[in-house]
């Protein structure tokens, strides 16, 4: 900003260095003789006026959109229903193993027990600690869905988990 006020009055000052004097005349000396002219007003710009382009409008920068926070029921290991708008979505989760050797696996659906829409492929935790990982889902149709952990054989795994899906 500073530059381009720098820039305006040194045009400004260009456009005025010869304006108000009259052409040199020899002298005896050799030296030009200036005479005084009277003060004039011109309307309108001079031909040394600049002249500022519009300012672009910023363009705003998509807002990121929030992830969406589950949590598995501790009896159930199903979380509560939630909404998903459609797309691809990064899915974080955490876990406790809650025993050395159980499989753990989650899997995305239209509601507890039902069929698998999305999974987060199945892994054998070797000791019973916190895991974590991500896993990318495309083309998840929108709707209302429940994430659970399967439950089902005497291997898997029950602690607790928790996931966090961002849209993609």
């Amino acid at each position: 900003m500073r530059s381009l006020f720098l820039a305006l009055v040194a045009a400004v000052l260009m456009g005025c260095s010869t304006t108000g004097a009259s052409p040199a005349a020899p002298t005896a000396t050799g030296m030009p003789e200036t005479t005084a002219a009277e003060p004039t007003s011109t309307p309108g710009p001079t031909a040394h006026s600049t002249r500022l382009a519009p300012t672009p409008t910023p363009v705003p920068t998509p807002a990121t959109k929030a992830p969406i926070a589950v949590t598995g029921n501790t009896k159930t290991g199903a979380s509560s229903s939630f909404k998903l708008a459609g797309g691809s979505y990064e899915v974080a989760w955490t876990m406790t193993a809650d025993s050395a050797g159980c499989v753990f696996y989650l899997f995305l659906a239209t509601k507890i027990n039902g069929p698998t829409v999305e999974d987060v492929p199945g892994a054998i935790m070797p000791e019973a600690q916190d895991y974590s990982g991500s896993t990318d889902w495309t083309g998840v149709p929108a709707g209302t869905y429940v994430l659970q952990e399967d439950r089902s054989g005497l291997l898997n795994c029950t602690g607790p988990w928790s996931a966090f899906l961002t849209p993609q």
